[in-house]
């Protein structure tokens, strides 16, 4: 046998599903192709966004090649509100890109296996009962020992019950304002983000809590909820911890 497959997946509590598919070279061996193949019935498949298009209705075809020197792109979303599915190519070596204001510090990586030298890419065709969306990598040539990482993640949607009472009740507001200002809009949850009085350093809520606790006790108060942004990506050189005392 010229090749082996070895499979391993998890899914989590939100409806993401990554499949690690591990393939072996058992003896040297040439392929034509290895794809991917993802059937969808034509009436669930009515709208698609990612790999350059935006959220829309879903081509009749579609082609899409592997250029991440200038793309920031591994997968597509296809689907309808009642059932979707979001997914993205990777190999082992996949390390999550900076957002897109940052995209060009660290761009997506080139996964070897579905990339291939840029000879791999999607296509998408519809015929009358089916969308079908073929991922493939075009041919190549393993030898023995030799390992590639086809793995693909799964993000299944919606994943749990549709609470719309909810989306439809909670209304953001983005900015730090007053209160009562805030409240007059109709919003229900107030987003705090930093640089502003009671948030002023990225990612370390911690230094005005005080002013913060004021403003969230009016909030609460006055029937609206606080969100405090804070992350991990980067952290405030104001953080005490940074600096023990001698």
């Amino acid at each position: 046998m010229g090749s082996g497959v070895l499979t391993s997946a998890h899914l989590e509590f939100d409806g993401y599903l990554q499949y690690q598919i591990r393939l072996v070279a058992n003896e040297a061996v040439s392929f034509d192709d290895i794809s991917l193949n993802m059937p969808f019935k034509k009436t669930m498949a009515r709208y698609m966004m990612g790999l350059g298009r935006k959220g829309g209705d879903c081509p009749d075809s579609f082609d899409w090649k592997w250029q991440v020197a200038t793309k920031n792109q591994d997968g597509a979303w296809i689907g309808s509100v009642n059932a979707g599915l979001q997914y993205s190519l990777r190999d082992e070596k996949y390390s999550r890109p900076l957002n897109t204001n940052f995209y060009l510090q660290k761009p997506l990586l080139l996964p070897s296996s579905w990339g291939n030298e840029e000879k791999g890419g999607i296509s998408m065709s519809t015929n009358e009962n089916s969308f079908l969306v073929h991922n493939y990598s075009g041919s190549r040539a393993m030898k023995k020992g030799d390992t590639l990482y086809y793995n693909v993640t799964f993000l299944i949607t919606p994943f749990h019950t549709i609470n719309t009472d909810f989306q439809w009740a909670t209304r953001f507001y983005h900015r730090y304002n007053k209160i009562d200002s805030i409240a007059a809009t109709g919003a229900t949850v107030v987003n705090i983000h930093h640089a502003t009085p009671i948030n002023p350093w990225i990612n370390y809520p911690f230094i005005e809590w005080k002013a913060m606790k004021n403003y969230i006790d009016e909030a609460h108060a006055k029937g609206l909820k606080v969100k405090i942004y804070n992350t991990v990506r980067e952290l405030s050189d104001r953080a005490w911890e940074l600096f023990p005392d001698a």
